[in-house]
């Protein structure tokens, strides 16, 4: 996803759709216009994530593999 394009408060999802996150913080970009955002999980089929719904993961989600849902 183009990290220009990312606010707080929107939905999106990974690559591969298997989770959800509400944006809730988006840092400055670094020199190749990406960065790493804090998000909710919302919804997710991934094992790990799935017993995370609900938290709040800080810094933790690459911009270039989301996209808006």
């Amino acid at each position: 996803m183009d990290a220009k394009l990312l606010r707080v408060g929107m939905y999106i999802k990974n690559s591969d759709g298997t989770t959800i996150i509400r944006v809730t913080e988006v840092p400055s970009l670094d020199k190749y216009e990406e960065c790493f955002f804090s998000g909710i999980v919302v919804k997710s089929t991934n094992s790990y994530y799935k017993e995370h719904i609900g938290k709040n993961f800080r810094d933790n989600w690459n911009s270039a593999f989301h996209f808006p849902v």
